[in-house]
């Protein structure tokens, strides 16, 4: 029997779709897949309809996944997901390919956001397919968010798949989670459009730097322009809240944090402790994004897909960067802009293509000057190169997620005849998928040991490696960003006299008030007594607390 479901769309439109029965699945499903699979099957339905760029269709999704080790058959049931999907077509250059990229979230029978586990990954509902083509070792992407589990607080999880749609075969796939604010992925605070004030306004935020492609991709444009012989903007893109979403009071403070973070950076006093940009961001995450996009030679490296994300004071009070995105031009995968080569720097991109119109931020040519960034990323490379980056264990890797993706492989291939042929940017063309594999491990070979005699600096304090560096803090600053007034409170554990001394500094580093007390176990100062009259025009300003021999820094937004 032939079943209609109706499909809430809107208040405005009612879509009503075929769904086939489940006895008809074999027949109209597996016509075009006779081999089983060591991977999960996925299986999507259009329903006579065409997969877009933007926006959405509504489909139906089936995966066969047998979680025994033994091979998937097309004809068996759907066992891990069996329902509704929006899906879409995504991408920039790789809109072009022949083998599109998917984007999707799983639906319930209502059109709704239904959200689910699949392949043992955290309960959500979007998901990213991404379609290797280029990237002829099919693992690039793979082994990127691989490492970046090794690295990261959080980097997508991933499994490799086979999809049919329509009844057509469509080759390997890499089912990834998509990057968003979530419990199960980048967990930061959700900020509601009522988090208009307070410590609730500072946290959580998703901003990254990247192409203006698609919708819902409101930005800003950085007040600092690229380092370059044709400097060029650099825009951030609101990513959670939406551009759709995100209030203007929430759109002010990133902005001003960014902003802070930028003017710290690129002043003459970047390097000060009190404020210097160090105390803006989480330095250990933009030296595992540094490695990373240097360990691969990305060519997109900081200047596209690049995310960055934080959360409210009270639970962390810097900036991270990351988690990664879209390394498939990686791995010495790119004939231009020397991102084929072994030797040389991804951060240098503005000097070998300063013509083109994404640029890397000034940032990192900045912080390449600072002694202590080079000092971690010198003992943060050596521990890698120990662990997950030894030779021997990249080896193993690559060759065992070869043996597995080999028969499935070899349909991709026989799908998308591309292995004797240029597909944009190839370095290399390898002619089989065992060549392909081969120049990649040769490749990354190659690459780490050039790092391992060329990194900038050196070494001389590791112990951040092994120490816990996030202290909760005993000091308060509220309500933070203030209109009027705020209050610092201050807890002191020893219980004993103690000298308060509270300084307010703007953004160039110069004094504008300065306080001084005894505080014995616990003290409320207010803004009055800290600012003696004066009074603070919008903007952020850093506060800086010296209760005994510890000094504390916060920024302070005044609205």
């Amino acid at each position: 029997m032939t079943r209609f479901f109706q499909i809430k769309k809107s208040t405005k439109y009612i879509i009503y779709f075929l769904l086939l029965p489940p006895f008809f699945q074999n027949s109209f499903y597996g016509q075009n897949f006779q081999d089983s699979s060591i991977l999960p099957l996925i299986f999507i339905n259009t329903m006579g309809q065409t997969i877009l760029d933007e926006p959405k269709i509504t489909a139906h999704m089936g995966i066969i996944h047998n979680t025994q080790g033994l091979h998937n058959h097309p004809t068996a049931s759907f066992n891990e997901y069996d329902g509704f999907i929006g899906i879409e077509q995504r991408g920039s250059s790789s809109l072009f390919f022949q083998k599109k990229g998917y984007g999707l979230e799983t639906r319930d029978s209502l059109g709704e956001n239904n959200n689910v586990e699949l392949f043992g990954m955290p309960s959500e509902n979007d998901w990213v397919l991404h379609g290797p083509y280029s990237d002829k070792s099919l693992m690039r992407n793979y082994l990127a968010y691989y490492y970046g589990g090794k690295m990261y607080n959080y980097s997508p999880r991933t499994q490799f798949v086979e999809l049919i749609v329509d009844n057509s075969y469509q080759g390997v796939y890499l089912f990834v989670e998509k990057i968003k604010r979530d419990k199960g992925r980048i967990n930061i605070s959700k900020l509601d459009q009522d988090d208009l004030l307070g410590d609730s306004l500072t946290g959580g935020y998703v901003v990254k730097i990247d192409k203006s492609t698609g919708t819902n991709n409101g930005s800003w444009v950085s007040n600092f322009q690229t380092i370059s012989s044709n400097p060029r903007d650099v825009s951030f893109l609101y990513h959670y809240p939406e551009a759709d979403d995100i209030k203007p009071a929430q759109k002010t403070y990133i902005q001003s944090y960014l902003f802070a973070f930028e003017s710290a950076l690129y002043s003459t006093s970047f390097l000060d402790s009190t404020v210097g940009y160090r105390q803006y961001i989480d330095i250990n995450s933009f030296v595992d994004y540094y490695l990373l996009n240097e360990a691969t030679r990305n060519v997109d490296g900081y200047r596209i897909s690049t995310f960055m994300y934080k959360n409210k004071e009270s639970k962390n009070n810097k900036l991270f960067i990351g988690p990664p995105w879209d390394y498939n031009l990686g791995w010495g995968n790119a004939d231009y802009c020397n991102g084929g080569l072994t030797t040389g720097w991804a951060s240098d991109f503005n000097i070998i293509c300063p013509g083109d119109n994404y640029q890397i931020p000034f940032w990192w040519q900045r912080m390449l000057s600072d002694s202590e960034f080079l000092n971690r990323i010198n003992c943060r490379w050596d521990e890698l190169r120990q662990g997950p980056f030894h030779t021997d264990s990249i080896v193993t890797l690559i060759d065992s997620v070869g043996s597995i993706l080999s028969e499935p492989a070899a349909r991709n291939f026989n799908t998308w005849d591309v292995l004797n042929t240029w597909v944009w940017p190839n370095n290399y063309i390898g002619g089989t998928f065992s060549a392909e594999l081969i120049y990649l491990k040769n490749w990354i070979e190659d690459r780490f040991n050039w790092m391992d005699n060329n990194l900038p600096g050196f070494s001389s304090d590791c112990s951040f490696l092994s120490t816990n560096e996030k202290t909760k803090p005993s000091i308060l600053v509220f309500p933070n960003p203030f209109l009027d007034n705020f209050y610092i409170e201050i807890q002191n554990s020893e219980n004993i006299n103690q000298l308060v001394k509270i300084d307010v500094y703007n953004l160039s580093g110069t004094i504008i008030s300065s306080y001084k007390s005894i505080c014995s176990a616990s003290k409320n100062i207010s803004s009055f007594d800290i600012l003696k009259g004066k009074h603070l025009t919008s903007g952020l300003y850093v506060l800086r607390v010296k209760l005994g021999g510890k000094t504390s820094n916060f920024k302070l937004v005044k609205q």
